[in-house]
């Protein structure tokens, strides 16, 4: 669908706007008349409207903490109207919502919230049920698994997934996303840990998969995160700094150019490092950080 495509190609541009077109509107009552009827007559799910429901409940996730509550209802409807528990067949688009979910609550720091939603998501009862799945869960969750331990900073299930981890990147981590993600919330996992040298290895993985070529614009600039990371550890090379601080400024140029008015405005990249890693929601909502 349309609208679908619209929210992706605004998204990879950093353009999030909550306020939705009015035509929009228009389609979805259109088609939740249709789904009412559907309903009616014993069917009770739409893919399409799922679908719709979904993309809309990112778009709110992406514009940050307030619109929680938004995204928070439109999942519910979208796992509905995809058929959450009953249609095996649209299992992936309705177990997504839980992951946008997750993110979200993250962002708010409704750490709880978080945890209820991520256990749903990867299937457990309890968090010893998770160590075994490691092997098959998809990147998609490990990102967030990854995102989740680092946020909430709790040392023992931390310490036990970032040794699993460590053992298994090379084999896990490729140039595409979110892998990327994955190595920079690792690496923050392994600083809190007071761990320098496993953090700047990290850092440095996920720094080079940011600005990998197999990797758009969008990716590349969350290079700022692992650069915001290597910063704070005080082990940034300066001659490498200035070609990175180069290539995200550029690709900042070719995006949202008010969402990066901060970095393109400060002359000074320390500042933008320290702003970044302080509040990285501020550039980085969402899923990409």
């Amino acid at each position: 669908m349309y609208y679908n495509h619209l929210f992706i190609y605004r998204h990879n541009l950093y353009h999030f706007e909550p306020k939705l077109p009015e035509q929009l509107d228009k389609i979805l009552e259109f088609l939740e008349s249709q789904y009412s009827l559907r309903c009616d007559f014993g069917c009770s799910t739409y893919r399409t409207l799922g679908r719709l429901y979904g993309s809309i409940a990112q778009n709110y996730a992406f514009c940050g903490p307030d619109y929680l509550q938004d995204t928070e209802s439109l999942t519910l409807k979208a796992r509905k109207a995809l058929g959450e528990g009953s249609v095996p067949e649209f299992k992936d688009e309705w177990m997504r919502q839980l992951n946008y979910l997750t993110y979200a609550a993250l962002d708010a720091g409704r750490f709880h919230k978080a945890e209820e939603t991520l256990i749903r998501y990867l299937e457990i009862e309890e968090w010893e049920d998770v160590w075994p799945l490691l092997p098959a869960l998809s990147p998609w969750r490990h990102a967030l698994l990854a995102r989740f331990l680092a946020d909430t900073e709790n040392q023992e299930r931390g310490e036990r997934y970032l040794s699993w981890a460590l053992a298994e990147r090379k084999r896990l981590a490729k140039p595409e996303h979110p892998w990327q993600l994955w190595l920079f919330n690792l690496g923050r996992i392994a600083q809190q840990r007071c761990d320098t040298r496993t953090a700047t290895e990290l850092y440095n993985e996920s720094l080079n998969l940011c600005l990998s070529e197999k990797n758009g614009l969008t990716v590349h600039m969350m290079a700022l995160l692992p650069i915001s990371g290597l910063w704070r550890l005080g082990v940034v090379v300066k001659t490498d700094i200035k070609k990175q601080e180069k290539e995200v400024r550029e690709a900042a140029g070719m995006l949202n150019l008010d969402h990066f008015r901060m970095l393109l405005d400060e002359k000074d990249f320390e500042k933008v490092l320290e702003a970044v890693w302080d509040k990285p929601g501020t550039l980085f909502p969402f899923a990409y950080r």
